[in-house]
């Protein structure tokens, strides 16, 4: 779910981060001449297109990893129970809440890495990552107790019923023994990036995602065990250990990791990402903050509704997804070519980025509004498959908007626009919580709060249009 108009599992900010170009061979490399043969078709250069597959092709079957398992738990959980799907809602937004407070340690270890691997010191890279393992299991198994312990009132803080609570209680637990698991797997999908690797992770998530896919078949559905919500639960518990120790074998037998403790230092670890991170850390926390309101505000409606949310809001992480490679290649290539003063380049592949996305936009949302026909995969509850329909074409405008803002913040934050990013973010956290209220007191359901997912996505693409075309903007790149 981190991740951007969405919560990714790996937040988005640190995906884009950890994309950003460290190595020749990583990239295309910048041609500072103009290509004569080059060719535009719609507006769009052909070669700029090319470079950003590069980058963004590699990138998106990882991406794509988390979203499938969560996407997979809630078609299965749809089909055996609609309040084991309407206690998949509020279980989701707590997950993505704690994921999202850990974003910066994919971030520290793929930039350390990337640092130590380019001077050729295996040796701090082995202690670097080392370190980072040991971080992620300290801070892992702490957010695991708490979780465990106090899942009763997560829940309930988030708005659950007492009967959604009852029912998605164990399952809460279970994913929380997983915490650490997860760390520690971004941890070592960060080393891989940092190698400039996408391969490694590419295998190891599509593994896990088949893994989940056979456990939750044989768990949740009445044809297998019937364990319902909790055995989706074990069956994701199961996919995302098999990672871990997939990664671990693999970076063990080439020597990336060591098995000794290395006290990590602040310094040289942590320091030097906190400090460019910190903005992008409030923004993160903002937008999960709304959709995490957004949660509480559909887990106060009627059981039938709350699953309708779920699924709906699935669709939408799963589809923003196919979207993300585009975000990575605008931070990483618009922060290259203004560092180099190519600040025209920069613009044009802008305004590529923008085309494109908003031709993915218009796919994405025709798919998104079309639940009529996915609605079956979903859920067997006829009024679940109903309220999704009766919302399609919100989905389908949230959807497109979506992609279009998703990749001018990563615009912005290749030209280091961080601050203002913050400051939008709060102030539009502060904008949907007063909708949010206005739309409890005002009685408007499942619509009203899919019309505040719509307004918060059109605020967000209104504001940053304005500030990238005000005058002067680009001048201040240029040497």
């Amino acid at each position: 779910p981190s991740s951007s108009s969405s919560a990714p599992s790996s937040s988005t900010t640190s995906t884009a981060l950890d994309a950003l170009p460290t190595s020749s061979s990583a990239l295309v490399t910048d041609d500072s001449n103009d290509d004569p043969n080059d060719t535009m078709v719609f507006g769009i250069s052909r070669r700029e297109v090319s470079e950003i597959a590069t980058l963004a092709l590699p990138a998106f079957g990882t991406l794509l990893a988390d979203p499938l398992m969560s996407i997979i738990d809630t078609a299965c959980i749809g089909h055996v129970s609609s309040l084991g799907l309407a206690a998949l809602g509020p279980n989701t937004a707590i997950f993505n809440c704690v994921f999202q407070l850990f974003t910066f340690l994919p971030i520290a270890t793929t930039a350390t890495i990337a640092r130590h691997a380019a001077d050729s010191n295996e040796t701090s890279a082995q202690e670097a990552l080392t370190s980072a393992m040991y971080f992620a299991i300290i801070s892992g198994v702490s957010a695991s107790l708490l979780v465990y312990t106090f899942a009763p009132q997560l829940l309930a803080f988030m708005g659950s019923s007492p009967e959604l609570v009852d029912a998605g209680l164990g399952y809460l637990r279970v994913r929380a023994i997983a915490i650490p698991v997860v760390l520690m797997c971004t941890v070592a999908q960060g080393a891989c990036l940092g190698r400039q690797d996408a391969r490694t992770p590419l295998f190891i998530f599509l593994v896990a995602g088949l893994t989940n896919i056979v456990a939750d078949i044989i768990a949740v559905l009445p044809s297998g065990l019937n364990l319902g919500l909790i055995g989706a639960a074990y069956a994701t518990l199961l996919a995302q250990t098999l990672a871990l120790l997939l990664f671990g074998v693999l970076l063990l037998r080439r020597g990336h990791l060591q098995c000794r403790f290395i006290m990590p230092s602040f310094d040289e670890h942590i320091k030097p990402f906190a400090n460019s991170s910190s903005m992008l850390l409030l923004g993160s926390v903002c937008r999960m903050g709304v959709y995490t309101l957004i949660m509480m505000s559909a887990t106060m409606l009627s059981t039938t509704y709350v699953a309708t949310h779920q699924v709906a809001m699935q669709v939408f992480w799963f589809l923003t997804y196919f979207v993300e490679p585009l975000f990575v290649a605008a931070t990483s290539f618009v922060s290259r070519d203004l560092a180099c003063g190519k600040v025209e380049k920069a613009r044009r592949l802008v305004r590529t980025l923008v085309v494109l996305s908003a031709l993915e936009g218009i796919v994405l949302a025709a798919i998104s509004g079309a639940s009529r026909f996915y609605a079956p995969f979903f859920t067997v509850d006829p009024m679940v498959a109903a309220n999704l329909i009766s919302i399609a074409g919100l989905m389908a405008v949230a959807q497109g908007v979506a992609s279009v803002t998703l990749v001018v913040e990563g615009a912005l934050i290749g030209m280091g626009e961080l601050l203002y990013l913050a400051k939008v973010h709060v102030l539009n956290f502060a904008i949907i919580c007063a909708y949010l209220y206005w739309g409890k007191s005002a009685g408007t359901g499942l619509v009203g709060i899919w019309i505040g997912i719509v307004l918060h996505q059109t605020l967000r693409l209104g504001q940053h249009a304005s500030y990238l075309t005000r005058a002067g903007r680009w001048s201040r790149f240029e040497k």
